[in-house]
């Protein structure tokens, strides 16, 4: 795989209507995802089936190695990637990724004085004594600040409808009641999970979900070095590539840890939009933080549900577990009683304004 020039960045890229839902396969972006041996859109053409054990005792994955990716002999499906639920080692990561974060960085825009994070003695990530994170050249989303590239606010009217955390076990519930309801969702997954739970990950798929980036393994995002986040997003986008054809548009950082270093990686190398949120449905609390319950969810949803619709709702949604999945399916009729247009999140984008805050 060679490397790629760095990507544009969204705030030049013209006509934000009719948003491609993926990248294009034959783009700089999907090459960086593209096995050696491999054609643009084949999921693993040469290499095991997703969820499988091992490869067949005929199976070579390729017999010339042009690329730091696994070839020359059988292996199994799970060893194509990172350890699970933990940062992957920034030494397995390709050369062709390390290559256009480089380039990026040379062409221009990184941003400078823009400090990692360290967790307090409370478990919340925070900058250096000294450091406004709501301001440039930080930017942090969790201090409030957001940049025209985000996707924040959603067009007038439009629910913008996402979840987090796939695939889980609850997604088998949430992907029936969304073909039973014929619409569509985003799901921005953890690529562990989807190593994890490949079934899940293929009942995605078949309902007509749009796949999105929720990096390798939910880590707070700020915490981590240059290199450790293009590890990240990246192994995210590659399971997702191996295992649909399918190159990501879009992203979402886990708990909105994000800032203009953050930023910069995911639009500059992978050319990714971004996606914050201008709703809280909270169920990510449920059951064991703040006392929150499914109802206070369901109460919270339908307090924005009966607001205002402008702007639209970009809210946080999650198939962590089967009470987040509860929540959505109690406040789905009140999406639809109230008329809200529900989309996937590029028909959102697509509708109006470019998702900038208003």
């Amino acid at each position: 795989m060679a490397a790629t020039a760095a990507a544009v960045p969204m705030d030049t890229r013209g006509n934000p209507h009719n948003v491609e839902p993926y990248q294009d396969n034959h783009s700089d972006v999907a090459k960086l995802f593209i096995r050696a041996g491999d054609k643009p859109g084949k999921p693993l053409a040469k290499g095991p089936q997703i969820g499988s054990a091992g490869a067949s005792p005929s199976f070579v994955y390729i017999t010339v190695c042009k690329s730091d990716f696994f070839c020359g002999r059988q292996i199994e499906w799970k060893a194509l990637y990172p350890s699970v639920e933990k940062v992957p080692d920034v030494s397995t990561t390709p050369k062709s990724w390390t290559a256009a974060l480089a380039a990026a960085k040379e062409a221009g825009g990184y941003p400078s004085g823009v400090p990692l994070t360290t967790a307090d003695a409370s478990g919340n990530y925070v900058y250096p004594a000294g450091v406004n994170p709501s301001v440039e050249p930080v930017c942090s989303f969790p201090s409030g600040c957001n940049k025209a590239s985000d996707f924040y606010n959603a067009p007038d009217g439009v629910l913008a409808l996402s979840f987090d955390d796939g695939p889980t076990a609850a997604t088998t519930n949430l992907t029936n009641f969304i073909k039973k309801n014929h619409i569509s969702a985003s799901h921005n997954m953890i690529g562990s999970h989807i190593v994890e739970l490949p079934t899940q990950f293929q009942q995605i798929i078949a309902s007509g979900g749009h796949l999105s980036v929720h990096t390798w393994s939910h880590q707070h995002n700020s915490a981590l070095t240059d290199e450790q986040i293009l590890a990240e997003i990246g192994w995210c986008m590659q399971v997702i590539y191996d295992n649909s054809g399918l190159v990501p548009k879009f992203w979402r950082p886990p708990f909105g840890d994000l800032d203009n270093r953050v930023r910069f990686i995911a639009e500059n190398v992978f050319n990714l939009i971004t996606l914050t949120w201008n709703r809280d449905s909270r169920d990510w609390a449920i059951p064991s933080l703040f006392d929150q319950t499914i109802q206070k969810s369901v109460d919270e949803v339908r307090s924005y549900v009966n607001g205002s619709k402008s702007p639209g709702m970009n809210i946080l949604e999650h198939e962590l577990n089967d009470a987040c999945v509860t929540v959505f399916e109690t406040v789905y009729r009140d999406y639809v009683k109230d008329g809200w247009d529900i989309r996937n999140l590029p028909d959102a984008l697509s509708k109006g304004n470019n998702g900038k805050k208003q």
